[in-house]
């Protein structure tokens, strides 16, 4: 039971931490070269995309399914800023 919630923690963590993360360095990229700013915005962003998906669509509280819209919309705006730049 300890190894299920140590990987619900790690979904959680890739989504919440990762959107805003990805978000950050899409606003920051004029201080960044684009290469690694678009590297890294993608490295941190797609991940959290992909589990917010994934929390959004499990039959799980709404909690969950908030945290997975919050880290979606976060990286999705992050990775649309850097590919439109």
């Amino acid at each position: 039971m300890e190894s299920l919630a140590i990987a619900a923690a790690i979904l959680v963590l890739i989504t919440v931490a990762g959107g805003p993360i990805s978000l950050l360095i899409a606003v920051l990229s004029k201080r960044i070269s684009k290469k690694y700013s678009v590297f890294f915005t993608l490295l941190f962003g797609v991940p959290a995309v992909l589990v917010g998906i994934y929390l959004i669509s499990l039959n799980i509280g709404i909690g969950g399914r908030l945290m997975g819209l919050f880290g979606l919309i976060t990286s999705s705006v992050a990775i649309a800023k850097v590919i439109t730049r």
